[in-house]
This record gives structure tokens, sequence and C-alpha cells, in this order.
């Protein structure tokens, strides 16, 4: 069903609720921009394969260069995990998707539609 948002609304609707929290977030493959601002509180981590890329983006606390299907990265770390137009690139993507699948907050393209997968709204 289509809701009539664009892909990049839909993707702010769905974050807005992690909007103005005090959260620690990985953007797995950030690349050069973030196309999200979840406010002052959150801590945002990017992560990208690209060093270039992940070097530019100027809406990061933190940068990371690795590969996201293997970077040791421990579940706990992190209050949600958040990916776009990443997947489809991993030659493992449910490798990548097992290791945060419980702070996973999954925005499907192809329905225009957005859900959770272990995410809760309360923090």
């Amino acid at each position: 069903m289509n809701s009539g948002l664009r892909f990049d609304e839909t993707v702010r609707l769905r974050l807005s609720p992690w909007i103005g929290r005090d959260i620690k977030v990985l953007e797995a493959g950030c690349g050069a921009r973030s196309v999200v601002t979840l406010g002052d509180l959150a801590y945002v981590v990017g992560l990208n394969i690209d060093e270039a890329a992940v070097a530019k983006n100027e809406k990061l606390d933190e940068a990371l260069v690795g590969d996201l299907q293997t970077y040791p990265l421990p579940a706990e770390t992190f209050d949600l995990v958040f990916c776009r137009f990443v997947l489809e690139h991993l030659k493992d993507p449910e490798r990548a998707l097992a290791r945060g699948r419980d702070r996973l907050l999954e925005v499907r393209r192809d329905r225009d539609q957005a859900r959770n997968r272990g995410c809760s709204d309360s923090a």
C-alpha cells in the first residue's frame, strides 16, 4: 500500500520517536553525508568501508572505517542501528543484519512502509 510519502519522508517519520533522545546510534554505511538528524543529544557513530567518504561526513560524532559484515561491534554498544541503501551492496547482508538485529530499524522502500525489528519506542 502506497502512503504517498517519499522514501526520505518515510525514513524521517519512522525515526521520529528517536529524535531528541540521549541515545547512541550506529549509522551503518553512512557514506559522505547523513540524511537524518536525531538531535543534539544523540551520539552518532558512522561506519563505512570508504575512508574518504566517512571523513567527509560532518554529522558524525565518531567515524569508523570498516566492513559492516565483519567490523567488531558489540550489540550492547548501540541503542539504534540505522542503514540506508546499504544492504544491496553487501555480499552477505543476512550476516550484517544478524549482528544488530535487535536494534535495527528497517524502512522498506518496496512497500513505502516502515517497521521495527525488535526496537521499542521506549527508552
